[in-house]
């Protein structure tokens, strides 16, 4: 499996995760909803090493950054490397 694949199956898991800081943000701003862009560099350690969050503020983007920075697991890198996840929220 290539790492950039394997990088790819580490985030997606952390998907139930980001939910989580929905739902938690939601019990503060019920029509909370929306698409939320996650943007985050990968150092050469394998370790997420910046992250910004775009379309969330307070604490559901600190929820979210939180979630990103204790991700492990990625592949190593010749040289950091940026990526972006896009999440897409509504009530259900």
């Amino acid at each position: 499996m290539c790492a950039v694949h394997r990088g790819g199956k580490v985030i997606a898991r952390k998907s139930s995760a980001v939910r989580r800081c929905y739902e938690k943000a939601l019990r503060k701003d019920s029509g909370l909803s929306g698409k939320v862009k996650v943007r985050f560099t990968v150092g050469t350690a394998g370790t997420i090493t910046s992250v910004s969050v775009i379309g969330a503020s307070g604490d559901f983007s600190s929820c979210i950054k939180r979630k990103f920075q204790r991700i492990r697991g990625l592949p190593l890198l010749p040289a950091p490397q940026s990526f972006t996840q896009s999440y897409v929220f509504t009530k259900s």
